[in-house]
């Protein structure tokens, strides 16, 4: 099996996700394991926690898949407002909040942002987004 083939795995409750790294590892060194979807899931920083009724997946990336991207200046291309689903100007907003300017963050709005991550996902230059 190739060494980054995803796999899907059905299992019981309460096993313990260190048994899935066992079973997927294949000699990689663990980088960073996600429960739940890849938006919203919160990182694990404990592989002896059990799987519980309420874990949806478990995402789980070696050493070099979990580094992040690479930071690059934005190019306008404007996908991050196409994207964004309360209509806000992430680019925008990222300067006023680097420059600290209060007026201006509340005439962008930014109380609507609900952090789904829209605006980083389809970034080309992998902009992070506004916090």
């Amino acid at each position: 099996m190739p060494a980054q083939s995803p796999r899907t795995l059905w299992c019981l409750w309460a096993l313990l996700i260190r048994t899935f790294w066992t079973l997927w590892h294949q000699g990689r060194e663990l980088g960073k394991v996600v429960a739940g979807g890849a938006m919203m899931g919160p990182a694990v920083e404990n592989l002896s926690y059990p799987t519980t009724k309420t874990t949806s997946g478990l995402i789980m990336l070696s050493e070099a898949a979990a580094e992040p991207a690479q930071v690059n200046p934005c190019i306008r291309c404007g996908r991050c407002v196409e994207y964004c689903p309360m209509g806000l100007e992430p680019v925008e907003v990222n300067q006023a909040y680097a420059a600290r300017d209060v007026q201006e963050l509340g005439k962008l709005h930014v109380d609507y942002c609900f952090n789904c991550g829209s605006c980083s996902f389809v970034c080309p230059a992998k902009r992070p987004a506004p916090r």
